[in-house]
């Protein structure tokens, strides 16, 4: 029998100023980097797989 799939939302809330700061002191390949993989993460949340995102285990 399959059981149903759970289907788990993601929202960044602790994005700051500092959080920009920091990426923006990065190299330009890395901030590019950053920034695009936040976005995928925010678009895609936990069905973004590799190489952008892995389990951390734990369910985590």
């Amino acid at each position: 029998m399959d059981l149903p799939k759970q289907i788990f939302y993601m929202e960044i809330i602790h994005w700051n100023d500092k959080v920009d700061r920091f990426i923006d002191k990065l190299d330009a390949d890395t901030n590019i980097r950053v920034r695009l993989t936040v976005d995928l993460l925010e678009k895609y949340g936990n069905m973004l797989g590799m190489p952008d995102s892995k389990p951390l285990g734990k369910g985590l």
